[in-house]
């Protein structure tokens, strides 16, 4: 094995939210004083960037929209309920002009700004590998396996495989099982399919596109005949015989040993 697919393999076998929060926490790291600049210039621009926009819709739309309320219908709600809304915008306008001075405030005490930056480093990775693990369909994290498949494919030219497979095809390697011959013997190995998979395809060759020769069921053993094969996406295939002695490839992505 190709000692660049072996590391890649290595990082594929680590849970991909544990992932998410080791690339987190290595950014927070490396990156800490370009961070703490960006947080500071760039955060005070943009707060001041909103705060102007905000005063400028109060000032231009919600002010003026109030007195056509008023002229409308304030004989019914009385002066003292626009004069409340009017002390409550003044209020808000008042809290905005404010923010941006009080966010420069923030990184004025130098020790107290890298205190905290320590503690976030350390929560954010965790925070974000909980939301990895418990919210896969959230735009950030399906964002994120996006990217790093595409890494993979055309920077690597290494097809993003699943964690589970990723860990067998490296203690394979490692030889923490020993001769692999042991892991997957002869005639003795049988697979079935993993838990999220309703069917699987037997194919004639060691390829996706190769001819269908049969589909088993969940909880349906194949036997491994002794052979396997790695197509050019790096996805390992196993040669197996069903139950009904019929020949062919299955890929290692859908299935699993069978355990007695």
């Amino acid at each position: 094995m190709d000692d660049g697919v072996g590391i890649t393999l290595f990082w594929l076998a680590i849970a991909p939210y544990i992932r998410i929060a080791i690339i987190t926490f290595l950014f927070m790291l490396v990156f800490r004083h370009i961070n703490l600049f960006i947080l500071n210039k760039g955060g005070t621009l943009f707060i001041s960037l909103s705060s102007l926009l905000i005063r400028f819709i109060l000032l231009f739309v919600i002010q003026p929209a109030l007195v056509v309320v008023y002229k409308i219908i304030g004989s019914k709600l009385g002066p003292g309920f626009f004069k409340k809304v009017e002390s409550l915008i003044d209020f808000i306008k008042n809290l905005l002009i404010a923010l941006p001075d009080k966010w420069k405030n923030l990184f004025s005490k130098k020790q107290l700004v890298q205190s905290r930056y320590k503690k976030i480093t350390f929560i954010l990775p965790l925070l974000l590998g909980c939301i990895a693990f418990q919210w896969k369909e959230v735009p950030l994290v399906t964002a994120w396996y996006t990217a790093e498949e595409r890494f993979m494919k055309e920077d690597l030219g290494v097809a993003n495989i699943d964690s589970e497979d990723a860990r067998e095809r490296v203690m394979a390697w490692v030889g923490i099982f020993g001769d692999e011959r042991i892991v997957l013997a002869k005639g003795e190995t049988k697979f079935v399919l993993k838990d999220d998979f309703q069917g699987g395809t037997v194919r004639s060759e060691p390829r996706k596109t190769s001819l269908q020769i049969h589909i088993i069921s969940p909880n349906e053993p194949v036997t491994y005949l002794g052979d396997k094969a790695e197509d050019s996406n790096n996805v390992v295939w196993y040669k197996v015989q069903t139950n009904t002695n019929q020949e062919g490839w299955i890929s290692s992505r859908i299935i699993t040993i069978q355990h007695d």
